[in-house]
This record gives C-alpha cells, structure tokens and sequence, in this order.
C-alpha cells in the first residue's frame, strides 16, 4: 500500500450557478451589432455588460476530498475533470496515473488504469474526456496514444497518434478525431480535424506559434475549443476576446467579438510567474 503522506487531499468543487438578475436587468436592453461580413454574421458586444459585474455568482454544491478520509477520496495531483450523462464525476490525477470515478453524490465508485505502458495502463495521462459512444479517454502523451475505457472501467483499446502530436481531443460522429497540433509549416497551433488514420481533413481556429521558442510567456492564454452535439466547433481566443463558430467541414459561419480595455500585468504577477519557468527557456 503506498505511503498516504505522500498523497495531498485536494478538496473538488462542483457549483451550481446562482441566478441574481432582477426582473428590472432582464428587461435591459442589447446594445450590441449584428451584420453580415462576407457570409459570416459578425457579432459585436459593447465593453459594458448587459446585465452588470454580478450577473450569477458560484454556490458550492459538493465536495470531494478530505484530509483524514480513506486513500478513495485523497488526490495526488488532479489534471483534469470530465462527468458524465449519469452525473458521475471523473477525476484524472497525473501523478497516480489513474482516473477515480465518484457518483454525482461524491461517493467513491472505483479506479480506472494505472501507471504504466502495458494495455489498460497510462504513462503519464494529460486529459480525459468522455464521447458521444459512452467511453472514456484518456490522453497519455508519454506512450504518444489514447487509451479507451468503459465508464465501467474496463480496458477496450489503445489507439496510437504517434503520426501526429495531438492535444485535449474530440470524436465526431463519424469517428474524425479534433484535436490541438502544432503546424510547423505555418507556425500556428491550430484546431484540426483528420480520419482515423490521421489523414488531415480539415482545421478550425489557429493561434501564432512564439518566434523564439526559448521564451516563456505565462500570460499569452492558450486557445480553446468545443465540439458540440450537432459536430459544430467553437474556437475562442481569449487574447483577443473573439469566439469563432465553425460548421463540420471547417467553415466558419459566426464571429463573436467584445470591446475590451487590456489590463495590466501586476509586478505581483511576474514574481509568481518567474517560479515556473521551465527548463531551458527565459521569461518574457
């Protein structure tokens, strides 16, 4: 039995947001633009809010993950969250190596993989994500694969992406995988979609690679995206307060942008940020 010392309670919020708009905000008015720009509607907020600075706040729901609790409900390090149609809640923890299933109640169901590089066992998991067929994934970039589980827990198949490196995946209905890669050709990192076999099909939204790849930059957010029931995508970059709404094929069909006032970088934040620098690399 490993030594529970070494394992750090983490305490896992589900909250449930709290609607605080007065009847008096749902009747403001939008004051922002629609129109049309080369067969794309272009959506355009104003910098203030419609409904205000407080327009929900967060209520906490559960908790899971105790101090002085059994070895069940103690993490080491958690990567990732995902739940499923039932509510279970999926919790990925990196140094374990495993993902620990909970009812939507918070009580402890069983442990999914361990660490490893046979089949049914992860080197060192980086996402987990449940698909359309009601299977959970797990993204394990040291065996440069993903490894598929029932939400039962039982192991069903590995599936390598040694061709391409992809990050934080989707599956569509067709089985086309959507992932992050880095295009080396184009210096971007992009959303793409390509086939079981790793043949390109098509990309979404696409963000600059650094020039100098020895520079660390912890504030330049990442981009982010979503599949959603109907196969669209959305793509969101967060430095530039722009959503982008694209159809299965790649096209986009709906830009949402915000107004915005950039905020500045607090000397505070640097001094944090200079904690983490990796290896080899220089704060930008």
């Amino acid at each position: 039995m490993k030594n529970k010392t070494k394992i750090i309670s983490i305490v896992l919020f589900i909250s449930a947001l709290t609607i605080l708009v007065s009847c008096q905000k749902q009747e403001a008015e939008w004051k922002g633009k629609i129109r049309l720009v080369d067969g794309v509607a272009v959506v355009k907020n104003p910098k203030e809010p419609m409904f205000g600075k407080n327009a929900f706040s967060l209520e906490e729901e559960l908790v899971i993950g105790e101090a002085e609790k059994m070895e069940e409900y103690m993490f080491s390090q958690i990567r990732d969250i995902a739940v499923d149609d039932k509510e279970n809640i999926y919790v990925l923890d990196l140094k374990e190596s495993h993902v620990k299933k909970f009812s939507k109640h918070g009580k402890y169901l069983n442990t999914i993989g361990k660490k490893g590089e046979g089949p049914g066992e992860i080197g060192m998991p980086a996402f987990i994500s449940i698909t359309k067929q009601s299977e959970l994934i797990v993204e394990d970039p040291m065996n440069r694969r993903l490894a598929f589980f029932s939400l039962e827990g039982d192991f069903l198949r590995n599936f390598s992406y040694a061709k391409m490196s992809i990050v934080k995946v989707g599956f569509d209905k067709e089985g086309n995988i959507i992932g992050g890669t880095v295009n080396i050709e184009k210096q971007v990192y992009e959303i793409r979609k390509v086939d079981p076999e790793i043949n390109f099909i098509c990309s979404y939204g696409s963000t600059p690679l650094p020039l100098n790849p020895q520079v660390y930059n912890p504030f330049k957010p990442p981009l982010r995206w979503a599949l959603l029931s109907d196969d669209t995508v959305i793509c969101g970059n967060p430095e530039e307060y722009i959503i982008e709404v694209y159809n299965p094929g790649g096209e986009i069909i709906k830009k949402i942008v915000k107004e915005f006032q950039p905020v500045d970088i607090t000397q505070e934040e640097i001094e944090e940020a200079k904690k983490a620098i990796p290896l080899g690399r220089k704060l930008e």
